[in-house]
């Protein structure tokens, strides 16, 4: 079974810690926010085994998703690389029109 190697954009890198800094802000406990991000996370490097699992986007069929609700993460498989960029983590209640993948 051939492994991807997970690779995270900047834009991802910054969604997980404003993910985690709200949660910590409006939970009152770091531990709850820690352990969210971590599950996001680990949601996203579980795709080194099994990157098709993820829906593709009816709007963008280069790109897919897997839900962790109420977070979509959204990423590309880059075959020839054997990579999976993580895009973004987007929360399900804000607006699409706002989301932005490069």
């Amino acid at each position: 079974m051939e492994h991807f190697q997970v690779k995270f954009t900047k834009t991802a890198r910054r969604d997980l810690e404003q993910i985690r800094a709200y949660i910590a802000e409006a939970s009152a406990d770091e531990w709850t926010a820690d352990r969210f991000c971590g599950r996001l996370l680990d949601t996203a490097l579980s795709l080194d085994v099994t990157p098709d699992r993820g829906a593709k986007l009816h709007t963008r069929p280069d790109t897919r998703f897997l839900v962790l609700r109420p977070y979509l993460v959204f990423y590309r498989i880059l075959e020839e690389e054997n990579i999976v960029l993580v895009l973004r983590f987007w929360h399900g209640a804000q607006h699409p029109k706002r989301l932005r993948l490069k």
